[in-house]
């Protein structure tokens, strides 16, 4: 190949990976922006960067157990007397070299001895949980809407 081709392959595959972590800066300052207007509009506090300490009041939920690198961001807290609610972006990682992958979600906590709730864990639905449930893993479904229950999986106490 000629020089020329070859500067400026590299030239283009550069330009895309610049442009990919622009994109993602950028989306992310714009999510942090408006989470941060949102918890100002509720009355909660907001923290973009936290320190994960947060995450030692969740060891029994399964999701917190998975996985490394956990991280926490646009944290929004409600410590009202009757409710505490947390709203966040978590991110962990499994797996390492080039069999890792990052998994990003936002979760919502909240506590409050004011409602008589079951425990329960809601998250997506996934292959393997369709697969599971042909051999009882169960499952809570809403006859009222399906479409929820296709894309959702809900545990808990009926």
């Amino acid at each position: 190949m000629q020089p020329f081709i070859i500067a400026l392959i590299v030239s283009a595959v550069a330009g895309a990976i610049g442009c990919a972590v622009w994109w993602d800066y950028y989306t992310n300052k714009k999510r942090t922006e408006a989470l941060r207007g949102l918890a100002e509009e509720l009355g909660f506090s907001f923290e973009p960067k936290s320190d994960n300490s947060l995450l030692s009041q969740f060891g029994g939920f399964h999701l917190f157990t998975q996985g490394h690198g956990k991280k926490v961001q646009n944290l929004m807290q409600s410590d009202a007397s009757d409710v505490r609610a947390a709203v966040f972006d978590y991110r962990y990682t499994v797996g390492s070299g080039k069999h890792q992958q990052t998994y990003k979600q936002t979760v919502l906590y909240f506590q409050t001895n004011e409602l008589a709730l079951p425990h329960f864990v809601l998250r997506p639905e996934s292959f393997w949980h369709k697969i599971g449930k042909l051999f009882g893993y169960q499952d809570i479904d809403f006859e009222a809407n399906p479409t929820f229950s296709k894309h959702y999986l809900l545990r808990g106490q009926r």
